[in-house]
């Protein structure tokens, strides 16, 4: 119940504040706006204001505002309170509100979870130890070994994990060289992390993974981890009998089935043994399907951190601009590689993306609900006639032609925008229909 509230509250406030944008800038200029419309479909509720008829619908998967003298099929009788009547100028900065104002609720929503809910921030131990080194790598080709504890990198001395993979993630792949510590002897390495890119990024990878100590985080009364009789701050030794050196390994033991695992657990100075039974989960494998598979329902530790005023701001500023460019990118991948479009998402994935981000926490769910109205801005400023930047490159013609384009000009514009969303649309529809085969 909670999911769906929390999946019809995002999409509807995104459409609220879109058309609201429309709708505000129309009244600023003096146009009529006949209705207000969250959804589409017959209306659950309504109210008629001194001009403007408020509904709100079944389907919230849209919505939009009706203006006095919108139709340009219609005669127009030249008022001032009637949309086509007005400048082109007009026109633009109406249609461009829209989306305009779902930016500026990315702005207004990510503040208030970093500053009210704050971040689920992990419980690092003040050491980086390696984990495991991958073959190939950077890291393997310098001698790097699996259990090796990394205690400076230029002179710098290394604290917690962070500092690890910042200097080195910011070292612009040049030569790094590493004081660690290999059981009671301490060596001199260096090495040159190697530039690795993908549709994305290009970021320095050393090629090597880190140590969370197998430390069992918050442990819900619900859980199989409860009922195992695991607690918070427990320590696991062994699974199956093997030795456990980090908070992932336990999931390796995960199979394909509900097979319960043998633990040794360490709980302050005394051990004892338990078996604690998977859970099954589903979501996104490689090949961008949901799935269901068994893991175990234990988290790592963590503690939330509410972010201050400056870093705050920091935050949003980085992550809208992440936004942006993530999306970009994403059309830029689908544009030069088709096959690429498999992973675009309709309104079935947005669901189930909304719903896992509720379990991290409300800002997870607040940064999601940021991204997709980012989304949905750039959506809507793509030059489709059926989108606000259909609209606005209409306006511009007329404002730089000082004329309007012809019926005929507008109804190709208009077959050409309606043929590629109705592709767009089903093509999505398909690829969340093949998500759950």
């Amino acid at each position: 119940m909670i999911t769906a509230l929390a999946i019809i509250l995002g999409i509807g406030v995104m459409i609220l504040i879109h058309e609201f944008g429309h709708f505000i800038f129309a009244r600023i200029f003096g146009i009529k706006v006949e209705q207000f419309s969250i959804g589409f479909g017959p209306p659950i509720f309504k109210i008629q204001g001194k001009e403007t008829l408020y509904k709100i619908t079944p389907f919230p998967i849209g919505g939009y505002i009706q203006m006095k003298g919108e139709n340009p099929d219609e005669e127009l009788a030249g008022t001032k309170d009637e949309f086509l009547s007005r400048k082109p100028w007009e026109k633009i900065i109406i249609a461009f509100a829209g989306p305009f104002f779902n930016i500026i609720l990315a702005f207004i929503i990510l503040p208030i979870g970093y500053f009210g809910f704050g971040i689920h921030a992990p419980v690092l131990p003040d050491y980086a130890k390696i984990g495991s080194v991958q073959i190939g790598s950077a890291a393997q080709a310098a001698g790097f070994q699996k259990g090796d504890i990394i205690l400076d990198l230029n002179g710098k001395k290394v604290n917690s994990i962070d500092d690890a993979q910042n200097m080195i993630s910011t070292g612009h792949c040049n030569t790094i060289n590493f004081t660690i510590k290999r059981s009671t002897e301490i060596i001199k390495l260096s090495a040159s992390p190697r530039s690795v890119s993908n549709h994305y990024m290009t970021s320095c990878v050393l090629g090597v993974s880190f140590v969370l100590p197998p430390i069992i985080g918050k442990v819900s009364k619900k859980s199989e981890a409860y009922k195992a009789g695991l607690r918070e701050n427990d320590r696991i030794l062994k699974v199956n009998g093997e030795d456990i050196l980090s908070f992932e390994d336990i999931f390796r033991f995960a199979g394909k089935d509900k097979k319960p695992v043998n633990l040794l657990v360490m709980r302050g100075e005394k051990t004892f043994e338990s078996q604690l039974l998977p859970v099954k989960q589903s979501g996104f494998n490689n090949k961008g399907k949901i799935k269901g598979y068994y893991t175990f329902d234990i988290e790592y530790p963590y503690k939330i951190r509410r972010l201050g005023f400056s870093e705050g701001v920091k935050q949003t500023f980085a992550d809208v601009w992440n936004d942006f460019s993530l999306i970009y990118l994403s059309l830029k991948i689908v544009v030069t590689h088709p096959k690429e479009a498999k992973n675009l998402g309709g309104p079935i994935a947005i669901g189930y993306i909304i719903s896992k981000s509720i379990k991290g926490g409300w800002t997870s769910y607040l940064s999601l609900i940021a991204l997709i109205s980012v989304n949905l801005a750039v959506v809507n400023f793509l030059p489709l006639i059926v989108t606000d930047g259909g609209l606005i490159l209409l306006f511009l013609f007329e404002w730089i032609t000082r004329k309007k384009m012809k019926k005929k000009g507008r109804e190709i514009f208009a077959q050409i925008g309606w043929a590629l969303l109705i592709i767009l649309f089903v093509l999505v529809i398909f690829n969340d229909i093949m998500r759950f085969f």
